[in-house]
């Protein structure tokens, strides 16, 4: 660390191509189930901090967007069976989320339901996957798993975070 190799930056930049370069050129999970296998998902957390790391360096921009599309179109037409392909739509989402010019709807009147469906998304995609059976189709387990995580996420914010933030507010000093 002391001469500037093991910056956070340049770990995560090795520990992605690292992990996919060897899933690239590897077969490791000819009979495992996939969603709980380390190896599978490693290149999409490692690829999120990449992400992280990037776009907060340069601002997301059209053309950086769209060349990330076309990338992403390419590899679902010539090599479907890929599985971290859908991982280059990344971006174009990321470059969609933060434009000034493109305006999402809020969800606001739900409350903050963000954090509540982080915490529940993934044990909640995991009870799905299990259910479905072991090699269940990506989209049928989001598809499911996506309202139910919101719905976690809601009962979690009017049930338990709101109030614990009102307590926040009290201070025992007065």
């Amino acid at each position: 660390m002391a001469i500037g190799l093991l910056r956070a930056s340049f770990v995560a930049i090795a520990l992605v191509v690292g992990v996919t370069w060897a899933l690239f050129f590897d077969d490791p999970w000819p009979d495992r189930k996939l969603i709980t296998d380390f190896t599978f998902i490693a290149p999409y957390f490692f690829g999120g901090s990449l992400l992280w790391f990037v776009m907060e360096k340069w601002q997301p921009n059209i053309v950086l967007a769209l060349i990330f599309v076309a990338l992403g179109v390419l590899f679902h037409v010539f090599w479907p069976k890929y599985l971290y392909g859908p991982m280059l739509f990344a971006v174009p989402l990321v470059c969609i989320a933060t434009s000034p010019i493109i305006r999402l709807p809020t969800l606001d009147r739900l409350g903050d339901v963000s954090y509540g469906t982080y915490l529940y998304g993934w044990p909640v995609e995991q009870v799905v996957n299990h259910a479905l059976g072991q090699y269940s189709a990506p989209w049928t387990v989001f598809a499911l798993s996506l309202p139910t995580s919101l719905l976690f996420g809601w009962l979690s914010w009017h049930l338990l975070e709101k109030r614990a933030l009102r307590l926040k507010r009290t201070s025992f000093l007065q």
